[in-house]
């Protein structure tokens, strides 16, 4: 808790309006993921300034999109996060996503797998231009904010950039 109030405190500081969020994951299932998650909730419940701020995003293990969106009756926003859901997929209505966000900018995260993986869910160095165009496909007409989470960082953006532009 002191950690997410730290990071609350620093949007602060930064002038970030609410708009700016911190994303968490939902952390273990402990052999019961209904109850992990409920677990969540009333934490998040019970400490009222983390909606400011929080929003949960899915995983690559534990957590799938539609595990998390009903999360969502509670106010807390879903980060749809792309790569997690192609190693760990789930049906879900894209609709049910950006609603979670109870009309602001949705924040999803995209990246891509590495031509040579070391571990289960490590992201790549650039990201790939078909998973960039499924993710648009799957949200289109939708306004979101799109965090390229690539190690190539700006390159990988710019890189990007310069294939969309080729289409």
């Amino acid at each position: 808790m002191e950690e997410l109030k730290c990071h609350f405190w620093i949007l602060d500081c930064l002038g970030v309006d609410r708009e700016g969020v911190v994303v968490i994951h939902a952390g273990g299932v402990y052999g019961n993921k209904e109850k992990s998650l409920d677990k969540l909730v009333n934490t998040i419940n019970s400490n009222p300034w983390l909606k400011e701020r929080i929003a949960i995003e899915n995983d690559e293990r534990l957590y799938t999109v539609s595990d998390l969106i009903p999360l969502s009756e509670y106010d807390i926003p879903v980060v749809f996060d792309y790569y997690h859901h192609t190693l760990n997929p789930s049906i879900f209505n894209p609709e049910d996503v950006i609603d979670s966000w109870k009309g602001r900018r949705p924040e999803f995260h995209l990246s891509s797998k590495p031509k040579e993986s070391h571990r289960f869910g490590e992201h790549g160095y650039w990201v790939d231009l078909k998973d960039f165009l499924e993710l648009h496909s799957m949200f289109k007409g939708y306004q979101v904010d799109v965090v390229v989470e690539a190690k190539g960082k700006e390159r990988a953006i710019m890189k990007l950039q310069e294939k969309i532009s080729q289409l």
